[in-house]
């Protein structure tokens, strides 16, 4: 979650697509299913409210949400040399799925899978690490560092109403009726690249999810209509 907003401006995943895997995965057996995010921006610290007061997400779904922010655990961040408190429910959960929505962002690119994963981290040590990750490549590998602490089991991506232009609040939106899904995020980022008609090699954090062993950034098979930029 970036902001309160409407799901129609476009700023947060669809919460009709996050019902709908909660469905799926109790469907499939899931003996429990909970669902949270570290909220951005001005919700910093605040991330249950946020929850709650978004459309969507808090009279549908606020029986299945829980506060990473609350039982966390020291992990050493080689990539900034500091001490970082991660949420324990990420380790002891047996599946992640992470779900971003589809926008490019003005200060690294594009907002997709790997990006999602900085809401792993608690709202004040998120704005610390951009204080000390003070350049556009360091920056790259402190968002590839943190996807790596757990990286998602299934990535669905929200193209449906993709944000264009000046990302991450960018009003520029289009419609592509579309939803991405990979268990390799930095697979499904390239692809979501190659929608949008850029270079994955031009995005930092990408690099870097590569340079790390995440994944390859051509390796992956389309499957379904390929749309055009």
């Amino acid at each position: 979650l970036l902001f309160y907003t409407e799901p129609e401006q476009g700023l947060n995943t669809h919460p009709a697509i996050v019902e709908a895997v909660i469905a799926e995965c109790e469907r499939q057996g899931a003996a429990r299913v909970r669902v949270s995010d570290k909220a951005g921006q001005a919700m910093y610290g605040n991330s249950r409210q946020a929850f709650m007061d978004s459309a969507g997400f808090g009279d549908r779904l606020s029986k299945y949400y829980v506060n990473l922010g609350l039982d966390l655990t020291p992990h050493e961040f080689t990539p900034l040399g500091i001490i970082l408190y991660v949420p324990k429910l990420l380790k002891e959960a047996e599946v992640v799925i992470n779900l971003p929505k589809m926008k490019t962002h003005l200060t690294v690119g594009i907002s997709g899978a790997v990006k999602n994963t900085f809401g792993y981290i608690p709202g004040g040590q998120k704005a610390k690490m951009h204080l000390l990750a003070n350049d556009f490549e360091l920056f790259g590998r402190v968002i590839a560092g943190v996807h790596a602490l757990r990286p998602p089991d299934l990535n669905i991506t929200d193209c449906i109403l993709a944000m264009q232009g000046g990302g991450p609040f960018s009003k520029s939106l289009t419609y592509l009726n579309c939803v991405l899904a990979s268990a390799n995020a930095l697979a499904s980022d390239c692809a979501m690249c190659q929608i949008m008609g850029m270079k994955p090699e031009d995005v930092p954090h990408l690099r870097s999810a590569r340079d790390i062993g995440l994944g390859s950034m051509d390796g992956f098979e389309l499957i379904g209509k390929l749309l055009q930029a």
